[in-house]
């Protein structure tokens, strides 16, 4: 039977007071975003006379928003009934919702800085299957929102299970701490992070600050204009040094704000990853809905000891970002307690290793060896003496990091799962139980035919992986071997 909660869930409930606030703030979000270049226009643009219409039409908006939070949130209830989520909701007309608990994947907590002053909590149910794969509480008190957390992932444990005759009757509350990070481990992770990534985002930003702008009537390239550009190459240098700067402390801050006091449990049925400092979230993955695990490094990480843990689930609609569980700053004993969690039979000899063919890196070095000598031959037309050295450059770097590619793309399994390891500079290493593979493609450009190569997609319900540049035959021969594992396991990938 499935555990019994202390709240009573078979009558219609609602959600906590704080959810009006949270309606009020979602809708002014979409509003605030559409108005921002009336804003501009209004209040930068120099059309003061129209100011006080834009104000008031704030107001308006602003109790019109009001007005329908509050309707929608006396309109909202929500019970159990017959293992069903079932909730009623609408705000001119009712809607009736019905969700049953097995198509519910998981249920994750969230707590903004307005959830956490109030302790309440945003209830996230990832219903995967139907148009809108997500359903949200706005708001719920925490033990609500708890007790029905445990309440759904209970009932999908035992379900699980029940086909697992070797199942023992343990809590599933019980729960085992994998990793913690404090703030000290947390700021090394920080400076380990993909600057170029943060990089992007303030250059999306300026790009952005521009176009609002233009819109406006100013031209910001007016302005630079003006500027004295003598030591131009000093002042790109000084500028470029102020961007990197800026983009190592917005690798640092954010990895600070979104993984602050990050706990990763394992419990009976799955793991619980817990994290954040403005945005708390509490995210639960179950064992049958993770489809593959991933870790990966660079150098900095390799330095210390670190790899990122992807947990990756399993979506019917869309694979997005949501679906992929990450866990920065884990050792390598972490990464395997996780593996061995999961998957008894993960690790493989260095003998079982096969490597792929040669002529992956020899093709590709001839076509930028090609580019190259091209790019240089019309460097000399031109009489463009600056540029000559840049391709010999630029494809000798693409060059040497195909090269290295190769080397590290490899690939091992055995009658449980399959692991494949890739990366230029650092490591990346991904494990796929075989029942969890959904299909296969086997697929042969030109130059593969004439080679008698072949490239080994595999598809899961969390995405693909591609094994590259790998004899015909031995491609077949995996096919075929996995087919037949597929086929006699009697496991469901979900």
């Amino acid at each position: 039977m499935m555990k019994k909660s202390e709240i009573d869930f078979s009558s219609p409930l609602r959600q906590s007071y704080v959810a009006i606030v949270m309606i009020i703030y979602r809708y002014y979000k979409i509003i605030i975003r559409q108005l921002i270049p009336i804003f501009f226009i209004v209040f930068i643009g120099g059309r003061n006379n129209k100011s006080t219409y834009f104000l008031w039409l704030m107001v308006g908006i602003a109790l019109l928003a009001m007005a329908i939070a509050i309707i929608d949130y006396f309109r909202f209830y929500f019970h159990i009934k017959d293992d069903e989520l079932r909730v009623q909701k609408g705000i001119l007309t009712k809607k009736n919702l019905s969700i049953p608990f097995d198509r519910i994947q998981t249920v994750n907590l969230e707590q903004n800085l307005i959830h956490q002053v109030f302790n309440v909590v945003k209830v996230v149910v990832d219903t995967a299957g139907s148009n809108q794969n997500e359903f949200e509480f706005e708001a719920l008190g925490r033990d609500k929102a708890e007790a029905l957390r445990n309440l759904i992932l209970s009932y999908k444990s035992e379900t699980s299970l029940s086909t697992t005759p070797e199942a023992t009757n343990t809590d599933t509350e019980m729960e085992e701490e994998i990793l913690s990070i404090d703030v000290g481990s947390l700021i090394k992770i920080g400076i380990t992070e993909n600057h170029i990534r943060s990089g992007s985002l303030i250059i999306i930003f300026l790009f952005w600050i521009q176009e609002s702008l233009d819109d406006i009537g100013i031209n910001v390239l007016d302005y630079g204009d003006r500027l004295n550009l003598s030591g131009t190459l000093t002042t790109i240098i000084f500028f470029v040094i102020v961007f990197f700067i800026l983009a190592f402390f917005v690798s640092l801050i954010k990895t600070v704000l979104v993984y602050f006091n990050l706990k990763l449990n394992r419990r009976k049925d799955g793991f619980n990853l817990v994290y954040g400092l403005l945005n708390r979230k509490q995210v639960a993955a179950l064992d049958s809905k993770i489809q593959m695990i991933s870790w990966s490094d660079n150098l900095l990480k390799k330095l210390l000891g670190y790899h990122d843990l992807q947990l990756k689930q399993a979506s019917s609609i869309a694979i997005n970002s949501k679906k992929s569980i990450r866990v920065p700053g884990c050792k390598v004993e972490q990464v395997e307690q996780v593996a061995s969690s999961l998957y008894n039979n993960y690790s493989f000899n260095q003998e079982a290793y096969h490597t792929i063919s040669k002529k992956y890196f020899y093709r590709i070095a001839i076509y930028l060896s090609i580019l190259g000598a091209i790019a240089l031959a019309a460097s000399f037309l031109l009489d463009a003496e600056s540029l000559r050295y840049y391709p010999i450059i630029i494809c000798t770097y693409f060059i040497i990091t195909t090269y290295f590619k190769w080397r590290k793309t490899k690939y091992a399994y055995n009658q449980d799962m399959i692991k494949i390891n890739t990366g230029i500079y650092a490591d990346k290493a991904t494990l796929i139980p075989i029942y969890k593979i959904q299909a296969m493609d086997l697929k042969q450009n030109l130059y593969q035919r004439r080679n008698n190569l072949a490239s080994l997609k595999l598809y899961t319900a969390s995405g693909s992986q591609t094994i590259p540049y790998i004899a015909k035959t031995s491609a077949q021969e995996i096919m075929n071997y996995f087919t037949h594992l597929i086929e006699v396991d009697k496991r469901k990938w979900m």
